[in-house]
């Protein structure tokens, strides 16, 4: 369990971008929704892990993952290759 736990936090990070990605062209993410009170609340920001500044390649990646037709199969392995590099 140790050594899974230790995956897991070094690749966190890696994997939310990743999931976030995989959300966006799969299930129509937006950018941004707004929650039951009314309030903003920018999906994409959170996807970038609070950097908007790297919105320009995220997008970028996300033109050239479609591109390349990136499935379920794809993200799996991407994602098992992340926990594996760390």
């Amino acid at each position: 369990v140790d050594d899974q736990m230790k995956l897991l936090q070094h690749s966190w990070s890696d994997m939310l971008v990743l999931d976030h990605l995989h959300q966006r062209l799969h299930n129509n993410l937006p950018d941004e929704t707004t929650l039951h009170n009314g309030q903003k609340f920018d999906l994409l920001c959170l996807g970038l892990l609070g950097v908007p500044s790297l919105a320009d390649l995220f997008n970028d990646l996300s033109v050239k993952l479609q591109e390349l037709k990136f499935d379920i199969s794809d993200y799996i392995c991407v994602k098992f290759l992340m926990l594996l590099n760390h």
